[in-house]
């Protein structure tokens, strides 16, 4: 989890060191694209039966709402400084446990409704009403984490009934088909360097997502969750030498209530897991 973090730091920075004038749409295509070249040996291997599996409901759930996670991510990333759009992305797990309530039947106490209230209060002043953060940019990121927090709960039930291959394949496929007549629209021919740093995204994010689809599969939710946050330390230092950025005392406040809520709302969820299992 602590190298998914990272490598995913390192998406957004190459994200956000591309030139504005290649759309999002682009830098999904090559995105997905170099997904699809990693897959390449598993497609030569088993041919149409690489998409055959007994869950593809949750796999089409997850394409959805992983674009719009993947959309409102990068659409952060190229337009916050790296340490707002990394700490929004934070409150996934905030929004995970929504999802849980809202999509997936679980129950939650007042407690975790209490932690959850909090967390959400962290994405407000990350978001720096006065601020701006507080415009077009955060209210999609926001979105994005929103649609992160389903993902979230998506990939817990997907990382034990299938494989990290046809994970990535379904998500590379249907996301990339979803993107490609926007890409082709506003599609705009680049620099060799532009290329470098589009195939950058891509394999960034291929890394990201195997460490941490492993991470859901290996460890505890409750331990596996709070390494997530170790990624604010890279952001924070990428923004100020690469981009000039200083996080204010927003984000550092934020951040705290964000990271403070999430990590409780994990802590809570260990603690209903062992008294349901010293039930039984």
């Amino acid at each position: 989890m602590l190298a998914g973090g990272f490598f995913l730091v390192m998406m957004g920075t190459a994200a956000k060191s591309i030139d504005e004038n290649i759309s999002l749409w682009q830098i999904i295509a090559v995105r997905q694209s170099v997904l699809l070249v990693y897959l390449t040996p598993m497609f030569l291997r088993e041919g149409r039966k690489c998409f055959e599996t007994e869950v593809l409901g949750l796999h089409l759930l997850r394409v959805i709402f992983a674009s719009v996670a993947l959309l409102g991510g990068l659409y952060a990333v190229r337009n916050l400084s790296l340490a707002d759009a990394t700490v929004i992305g934070f409150s996934k797990v905030i929004f995970a446990t929504l999802a849980a309530w809202l999509l997936f039947g679980e129950r939650v106490g007042i407690r975790r409704v209490t932690a959850t209230a909090i967390g959400f209060l962290g994405v407000v002043i990350v978001a720096n009403p006065n601020g701006d953060a507080f415009n077009t940019a955060g209210f999609i990121a926001i979105i994005g984490a929103c649609g992160a927090g389903v993902v979230v709960n998506l990939l817990r039930k997907l990382a034990l009934r299938d494989t990290i291959e046809r994970m990535i394949l379904y998500q590379a496929t249907l996301v990339g088909l979803i993107v490609l007549p926007l890409a082709i629209v506003e599609w705009i021919w680049v620099s060799p360097l532009q290329w470098f740093l589009l195939v950058l995204v891509g394999l960034f994010s291929l890394g990201s997502q195997y460490c941490n689809i492993n991470g859901y599969r290996l460890g505890e939710t409750s331990f596996v969750v709070p390494m997530d946050y170790f990624r604010i330390l890279p952001a924070v230092a990428i923004g100020f030498w690469f981009f000039s950025e200083s996080p204010g005392w927003h984000t550092s406040a934020g951040a705290s209530m964000i990271i403070a809520a999430s990590l409780y709302t994990s802590w809570r969820e260990m603690q209903l897991k062992k008294l349901q299992q010293s039930r039984q």
